[in-house]
């Protein structure tokens, strides 16, 4: 049986306590049923309660805006219905992909997300492990390979949170989702080759990037295959973005070129350099073609178009969630799930006649 209290009537604003934040006991008052009758309904866990009292304490929910405290009721659970997400740079766009697919898969199974931008800083990202547990999310995905979370390994092994990788590092010992760069380094270079390009640069990403490791590691094996030396010269390091990358392009024109197609080691890198290279009045593809990795959003719509390895990034993404989802209910789930990327060819490496 339900506990009844005097129903409180109320005029203005319909805010429960001078201090504006509305209650649960505000609502119990409101409603004229007890504290616990509130919850019960909130909680909609099957506990019985009449349909009159429902009725209610979800028109007094409605009349005070009350919105209830997720946190403390998950406290109550051990369980916040919340998980962390730290990227390495929310500009990327390939990141957003990525968290579009985590996103749908949180909110389907009534999750909530919260994303943390390191913007490649070691500080910030030890400062948002440390938030992100101190706010008891219920695990935490990581996203990014390379040795940025090194530093960090025992203590996330010791923490009270599980983790997924969204990225292939070797020195994380948790599940993770990756693509198969190396494939995708082989594919994009074969695609040069069969074009009849032997010289062959590749601009790519930092030494502590693995996936750009892979990458390059294909694109060796490829080299090798088809009795093409690999000539060091021809990798070429950069950051992540356009800019730097644009500024390697020039140095290299100003040197002599020395190569007739670039691979770059994600679609920002390649469109910085094929705005070098048009600056420096080459022709793409006929002078120097170009092949990208991610097929982001401007790679289809620039001019020429970008042929691209589209990188699964929102599949990517939903299954870390679904990984995460699996653990949280105590399920055993695979080391590692790799997926393929796929070749689009367009107008940038004069693929498409």
């Amino acid at each position: 049986m339900d506990e009844t209290a005097p129903p409180t009537r109320r005029t203005g604003s319909g805010r429960g306590r001078a201090s504006g934040r509305v209650g649960i006991r505000d609502v119990a008052r409101d409603a004229g049923v007890s504290v616990a009758t509130v919850s019960r309904v909130l909680a909609d866990d099957g506990y019985p309660v009449s349909e009159a009292s429902r009725r209610k304490v979800l028109e007094s929910v409605a009349r005070l805006n009350f919105v209830p405290n997720d946190l403390a009721r998950g406290l109550s659970q051990d369980r916040t219905n919340t998980v962390g997400v730290i990227v390495p740079n929310l500009a990327n766009l390939y990141y957003a992909r990525v968290l579009l697919g985590v996103e749908e898969v949180a909110a389907q199974n009534g999750m909530s997300i919260i994303f943390c931008n390191t913007n490649h800083n070691l500080a910030n990202r030890e400062r948002d492990i440390k938030l992100l547990l101190q706010k008891r999310v219920d695990g935490i995905i990581i996203c990014g390979s390379g040795t940025d979370y090194e530093n960090s390994a025992g203590r996330l092994a010791d923490g009270p949170a599980p983790f997924v990788v969204l990225g292939r590092n070797e020195k994380l010992d948790y599940p993770a989702v990756h693509a198969d760069n190396r494939r995708a380094g082989y594919t994009a270079t074969r695609h040069l080759v069969d074009l009849g390009h032997t010289r062959i640069a590749f601009l790519t990403g930092p030494e502590r990037w693995s996936d750009g490791n892979d990458r390059v590691a294909g694109y060796k094996a490829c080299l090798a295959d088809h009795g093409l030396d690999f000539d060091p010269d021809l990798l070429i390091r950069c950051d992540f973005a356009e800019q730097d990358a644009y500024e390697r392009m020039t140095q290299r024109g100003h040197a002599g070129m020395g190569f007739s197609a670039c691979l770059a080691g994600n679609d920002r890198i390649a469109l910085g350099a094929m705005a070098a290279a048009i600056d420096l009045g080459l022709r793409v593809p006929e002078d120097l073609a170009f092949v990208g990795f991610d097929n982001i959003a401007t790679s289809l719509y620039m001019r020429p178009s970008l042929t691209t390895m589209d990188m699964p990034a929102q599949r990517m993404g939903a299954e870390g969630m679904r990984l995460m989802l699996r653990i949280l209910a105590g399920e055993a789930v695979p080391s590692r799930t790799v997926f393929d990327a796929a070749l689009l060819v367009r107008q940038s490496s004069g693929g498409l006649r």
